[in-house]
């Protein structure tokens, strides 16, 4: 757990949107913009986040889970799919649906299409790099085994190890009991005030977490999603964006990776976008100033005039830039490979990426596919298996 910047979105677009950047587990930072038009305002927070995690209200998603889901990832996105057409009454083309496993099974998270659709599009409006957009429910239900309960002044979200619901306080005390399986003797985690304690947990053994106070949620909420992990929406259609960073600095979109790698057909193209884009100078700015950083010796000259020089140079700087386009085109044909984060060492022309997967064979295909493209790859300590994924590091350099 490090520097993350959590997000709680509204119901719409226009509800009000509260915010906390957590340091190691302790709010360090809290407010509130009016709907999604004010996330502009916290990409300037998001510079020194390592993550990212928008979330959204419980009560519009559908949460299932699988004791035993299919190991392969696509045959368990059909088995997905199979179940919410048999218990959804939307039809499955109006929604979007996205998959985990976990050491107890498997979880399938669905949210109206629409609404994962209208929130991405807000935050590429905003320039704000989301890592994570997933729900509430998501991440209660999967951070302990025990039952846990959140309490507000109107709503409850509460969650065990294979559950969650998300509901106004006096529909929970109808249905909490019976649709989290809460028997006599169950112990159940509780933040909240005493006094608004259900009925029904009278027996339970209880574990107090505070008052339902705005720090001590932020916190509860990146104790749980570090402890647990959660369904994150941005799968299929919505896969976010790779991200890249050099020296200590974070590559937080498209744009700023076209053009700091030099893919220069591609800013080429986009150019006369982002004139025309409402944000297009921001991103200016920032790519000035991640060239700036990457190439302290030519501080202040045009991106894209030094990475032609650089080119026509044959300068070894170039590894950046043929590295960076066959690593995005293995990416591609992996995309059971999630990319937690890369590094450039620049002095040594070599990739440090974290990376993750639900399949060490998919791991092992991506990095077969990097060798044929003449990319030397080796591990970097090895892998380790955390809540059904693979996770680790891999050096990458041109062979």
């Amino acid at each position: 757990m490090s520097r993350w910047l959590l997000i709680f979105l509204g119901e719409s677009l226009m509800s009000p949107v509260q915010w906390g950047v957590t340091e190691e587990g302790r709010l360090v930072e809290a407010g509130k913009v009016q709907g999604g038009a004010g996330l502009k305002s916290l990409v300037s927070r998001q510079q020194g986040a390592d993550k990212t995690i928008a979330i959204l209200p419980g009560e519009q998603s559908t949460l299932r889970y699988m004791a035993t889901p299919p190991k392969n990832a696509a045959k368990f996105n059909a088995a997905a799919s199979y179940m919410l057409e048999d218990e959804l009454a939307e039809p499955l083309e109006n929604i979007h649906y996205a998959t985990m496993t976990s050491p107890n099974g498997g979880f399938v998270l669905a949210v109206g299409d629409e609404i994962v659709k209208n929130w991405v599009e807000v935050f590429t409006a905003a320039g704000l790099d989301v890592d994570v957009l997933t729900t509430d429910v998501s991440v209660v239900a999967n951070a302990a085994n025990e039952v846990i309960l959140l309490r507000g002044k109107s709503r409850t979200v509460a969650g065990n190890a294979t559950n969650g619901l998300a509901c106004e306080n006096d529909l929970f005390d109808n249905i909490g009991a019976d649709y989290l399986k809460i028997e006599e003797g169950s112990t159940v985690k509780y933040l909240g005030e005493e006094q608004d304690l259900p009925a029904f947990l009278s027996d339970a053994s209880l574990e107090w977490m505070g008052t339902f106070g705005k720090g001590r949620l932020f916190e509860f909420f990146a104790k749980a999603y570090s402890d647990g992990d959660c369904v994150n929406l941005l799968q299929g259609a919505y896969r976010r964006k790779i991200q890249w960073s050099g020296n200590f600095n974070v590559w937080r979109n498209a744009g700023l990776i076209a053009a700091s790698l030099g893919c220069f057909f591609l800013i080429s193209q986009a150019a006369e976008a982002w004139r025309n884009d409402r944000i297009s100078n921001q991103w200016a700015d920032l790519t000035r100033e991640l060239h700036d950083q990457s190439f302290p010796d030519v501080v202040g000259a045009d991106p894209v005039n030094h990475a032609r020089i650089i080119l026509a140079s044959g300068s070894a700087n170039t590894s950046f830039i043929e590295l960076s386009a066959r690593f995005s085109e293995a990416i591609e044909k992996n995309e059971e490979v999630q990319i937690d984060r890369i590094g450039f060492d620049r002095a040594q022309g070599r990739f440090t990426v974290s990376i993750r997967s639900q399949s060490d064979t998919a791991i092992e295909a991506l990095r077969n596919d990097l060798t044929a493209m003449g990319v030397t790859v080796r591990d970097n300590g090895g892998y380790r298996q955390s809540r059904g994924q693979w996770i680790g590091e891999l050096l990458a350099e041109l062979s």
